[in-house]
C-alpha cells in the first residue's frame, strides 16, 4: 500500500540513472530482478531486449546495470516500479487457458474379457459412485496377435483431461483371445461419462411428507431504557464511570485488571468484550479474562461462546441476530442481553422483537465497522513496528484511509494487530430514541472506538439528557448534534437496511 498514492504502483526495481533520446535507451542499476516481457510504469508496454555489458539477454539480476529500449520521456533519479510479471502471468494463465482438469480424483477399474461374451468395464470412485458399460462386439479367439493384460492396462489408464486417476486396475481375461482397441478405447470414455453423471446424483437424502407449520409466540416486552457503553481504553472508561454508567463493555485484556478496579469503586458492571476474530492459539492470551475476577463476558464470535461458559454472555452484533429464533436461541444457552444485527432496519426490528422478551441492545451512537483485515495499513508508515502494543507508534496517533472523495476512515487495532477499518461517518441517534424504544430496543448502547475522554463524556451527557428529557434535545445534545452533523453523520442501516 502506498501512502501517498492510492492505486497499484507495483514492485520497485530501481531509478533512472539515463536516458538517452537519441539512441533511445534508458540505463539503470536493478534493485529486483527484471524479465523481457515485464511491464513497468514508464512508457507503457512490456519490456523487450534487455542490454547487460553490451550483449541482449532476456533477464537481469539486482545489482546489475542495464539498458532498456524505451521510447518517451524519463528524468533522472526516476523511481521505475515492474507493474507486471511475465513469469508468474504465463504461470497463472496455464492454470485456466489449458482445457485441463488439474486436481484428479482416484479411481479403481474392473473389466472382464470373456471369449463368446461381451466385454464388461465397471469404474469406481472412492466416494461409492461407480458406473458399468458393456461392450458391443463379442470377444472372439485370436488368429494372430492375443491380447495382453498389458496392453489392456496401457489403454484404460488413459484418462487424458478428465477429473481421474486411475489407482488400481483388476483385468479378468482369458487366454488367446483378441478385443479390437478401438473398443477398450470406446468403453473407457463411455465409463467415464456414465461415472460423471453418476457423481452429479445426491444420494442418501431423505424427505419429509409433511407440511412444516411455524406459529411463534408473541410476547409482551418491558420497554423500560438504559444506556450501556463500550470503550477501548482506560481513558474512555474513566470518563464514562463518571457519567455513572451502569454496564460498560471493556474490550483491552491488557489492562482489565486495572479496569476491574476502576469499576469497583463506582459499583459499576464492567464486562469483558472479546476480539472479533480468535485463532486457535490465541486463545491463550485472553486467559487473564478468563482468570479475572470478570464474571460476564461480551462475545462476537462462536470460539468464545464456549471458552467463556462458565461465566454470563453478552451477544454482540457480530454475529449477526437476525430473527426471533436466533435471539431466543441464545437465551437459550443463556445469554444475559443481545445486540441486534446492525443490518436490520427498524420494520424488521420491530417485527423481530414481538417474538422475544430477551433485553436487546441497539447501537445508537459510533463508527461501525466496514472491514477487519489482517493487513497493517499502519505499517506502510510506521516503518519500525514490532507489533509490541507497549510501545507500539500505532497507538500515538489516529490514522485513517483517505478515498477520492477525501471521506477519512478511522483505523485501529486490536491485540492480534489486526486493522479494523470504520465508516467515515458516525451513527447518531440522538433524535430518533423514542422511536427505536417503541419498537422493543430496551438498551441503547454508545459505541466508543478513537474518541478522546472529553468526547466520550460529551456523547454520554447528551444521550442521557435526552432520556431525561422526555426524548426531546436539550442545549448539550443539540450542541454535540450539530458538531456531529458538520463532520458528517448517518443513521446506519435503522431507515434503510441492507439490498
Amino acid at each position: 500500500m502506498n501512502s501517498e498514492i492510492p492505486n497499484n504502483q507495483g514492485l520497485y526495481i530501481g531509478k533512472v540513472l539515463d536516458c538517452n533520446k537519441k539512441t533511445k535507451r534508458l540505463k539503470m542499476i536493478l534493485e529486483n530482478t527484471l524479465k523481457k516481457g515485464d511491464g513497468i510504469n514508464l512508457g507503457g508496454g512490456t519490456i523487450g531486449r534487455i542490454i547487460k555489458n553490451g550483449e541482449i539477454t532476456t533477464i537481469g539480476y539486482k545489482g546489475d546495470l542495464i539498458e532498456l529500449d524505451f521510447v518517451g520521456e524519463a528524468k533522472r533519479g526516476q523511481v521505475v516500479f515492474k507493474t507486471s510479471d511475465s513469469e508468474l502471468i504465463d504461470r497463472v494463465q496455464a492454470t485456466f487457458k489449458q482445457d485441463k482438469e488439474l486436481i484428479k480424483n482416484d479411481v479403481d477399474a474392473k473389466i472382464s474379457i470373456k471369449l463368446g461374451e461381451n466385454p464388461v468395464l465397471t469404474i469406481s470412485d472412492t466416494k461409492g459412485n461407480s458406473a458399468k458399460v458393456v461392450g458391443d462386439k463379442i470377444v472372439e479367439k485370436a488368429m494372430k496377435v492375443a491380447l495382453s493384460k498389458e496392453k489392456i492396462e496401457t489403454q484404460l489408464q488413459k484418462m487424458g483431461n478428465t477429473p481421474y486417476l486411475l489407482r488400481n486396475l483388476e483385468i479378468d481375461l482369458d487366454d488367446n483371445i483378441s478385443l479390437p482397441i478401438s473398443i477398450l478405447n470406446q468403453m473407457r470414455r463411455d465409463c467415464i461419462e456414465a461415472l460423471d453423471e453418476e457423481r452429479v446424483k445426491i444420494k442418501n437424502r431423505s424427505y419429509k411428507n409433511k407440511v412444516v407449520k411455524y406459529n411463534p409466540t408473541k410476547v409482551r416486552r418491558d420497554n423500560k431504557e438504559s444506556l450501556s457503553v463500550k470503550v477501548k481504553n482506560l481513558e474512555q472508561l474513566r470518563e464514562t464511570l463518571e457519567c455513572g454508567i451502569e454496564t460498560i463493555y471493556y474490550e483491552d485484556v491488557r489492562t482489565l485488571d486495572e479496569a476491574i478496579v476502576m469499576s469497583h469503586k463506582y459499583n459499576t458492571k464492567l464486562v469483558y468484550s472479546t476480539p472479533r476474530i480468535i485463532r486457535y492459539k490465541e486463545y491463550s492470551q485472553l486467559n487473564k479474562a478468563k482468570e479475572s475476577g470478570i464474571n460476564s463476558v461480551q462475545v462476537g464470535s462462536w470460539g468464545p461462546i464456549d471458552y467463556f461458559k462458565d461465566k454470563e454472555l453478552n451477544i454482540d452484533y457480530y454475529l449477526n441476530a437476525f430473527n426471533s429464533e436466533t435471539v431466543n436461541y441464545f437465551k437459550e444457552v443463556g445469554a444475559n442481553t443481545l445486540c441486534l444485527s446492525q443490518e436490520l432496519n427498524i420494520y424488521e426490528i420491530k417485527e423481530t422483537l414481538k417474538y422475544t422478551d430477551m433485553d436487546i441492545e441497539g447501537v445508537v451512537y459510533g463508527y461501525t465497522p466496514l472491514m477487519i483485515t489482517e493487513y497493517c495499513p499502519m505499517g506502510v508508515v510506521v516503518r519500525d513496528c514490532k507489533k509490541d502494543k507497549r510501545v507500539a507508534k500505532c497507538k500515538e496517533s489516529t490514522y485513517a484511509l483517505k478515498d477520492f472523495k477525501d471521506e477519512k476512515y478511522r483505523v485501529s487495532q486490536d491485540i492480534f494487530c489486526r486493522s479494523t477499518i470504520y465508516n467515515s461517518k458516525v451513527t447518531c441517534m440522538l433524535d430518533n430514541l423514542e422511536e427505536l424504544n417503541e419498537i422493543g430496543i430496551n438498551i441503547l448502547r454508545l459505541d466508543f472506538t478513537l474518541e478522546d475522554g472529553e468526547m466520550v463524556r460529551k456523547v454520554i451527557q447528551a444521550y442521557q439528557e435526552v432520556l431525561n428529557n422526555d426524548y426531546k434535545l436539550g442545549l448539550k445534545a443539540t450542541k454535540l448534534y450539530n458538531e456531529l452533523d458538520d463532520r458528517g453523520v448517518c443513521a446506519g442501516h435503522y431507515y434503510r437496511g441492507v439490498e
